[in-house]
């Protein structure tokens, strides 16, 4: 009796001779690879691998040897792993020194336009009375029921009366501005899933400006896909039982 013993295998009717649609398993980022846990296909790193963005971590094609060793045939089947890689993500942020304080005053003024189709029918005696504004504009579409709208669009322009005011950032601002910007940077990061694991940030001067620098370290799933590699046909292609 002769045994044969493949690891990792699926059933022989889970493989395909010739598929369209395998995928292998490439790294999405540059990193050192932290955790792989591999579902199908065959894994080409392990823990401590460091990739680069491209790299094939898991091929969907499988060789299956025969007696002497050689390849005899290749199975296919898309691959499927949980991989995950410490990444480092370089961060800067500037912060102007100097800045513009804009205060509104409460005065507003409004003033409507209407779209009829194609035509823009506005208030030829309308006058912004203000050096310096915000303006923010409302359209609605006009509409006798519920479902049926007609092609007229009315728009309510606002103007806002602003006074602006030129301003320097204390250290301490500085400080704050910087902390809070870097917080909503890492919180970003963590709403998609991502592990924070250190985070290296410096303030520097730099004449007008003020530079937070450095680098944050996170582990992330670095899994991504691209379509594997198919031998063609031949002896090394074929999918075939030969165990009768």
């Amino acid at each position: 009796m002769t045994v044969d013993v493949q690891e990792n295998l699926l059933p022989a009717e889970e493989y395909e001779t010739a598929p369209d649609t395998v995928y292998d398993i490439v790294a999405s980022k540059d990193g050192v690879i932290t955790d792989i846990i591999t579902r199908s296909g065959t894994p080409l790193v392990a823990a401590g691998t460091e990739v680069k963005a491209g790299d094939l971590l898991v091929s969907g094609r499988i060789g299956v040897t025969d007696d002497s060793g050689e390849v005899a045939q290749y199975l296919y089947h898309s691959s499927d792993a949980d991989i995950y890689a410490r990444v480092v993500y370089p961060y800067e942020d500037v912060i102007e020194t100097n800045y513009t304080d804009v205060v509104k005053t409460g005065e507003i003024h409004r003033d409507y336009s209407v779209m009829a189709g194609d035509t823009l029918l506005s208030n030829p005696f309308f006058h912004n009375p203000y050096t310096d504004c915000q303006v923010t504009s409302d359209t609605w579409q006009l509409h006798l029921t519920d479902n049926f709208y007609l092609p007229v669009w009315f728009t309510r322009h606002s103007y806002e009366e602003v006074t602006k005011t030129e301003k320097t950032h204390s250290e301490e601002e500085i400080q704050q501005i910087a902390t809070k910007n870097l917080q909503n940077f890492l919180e970003d990061l963590e709403e998609k899933g991502i592990q924070i694991l250190e985070k290296n940030v410096m303030i520097e001067h730099t004449g007008e400006h003020y530079v937070a620098r450095g680098t944050i370290v996170v582990r992330e799933s670095v899994v991504s896909y691209q379509p594997t590699e198919q031998t063609g046909t031949g002896e090394a292609g074929q999918n075939t039982d030969e165990s009768e």
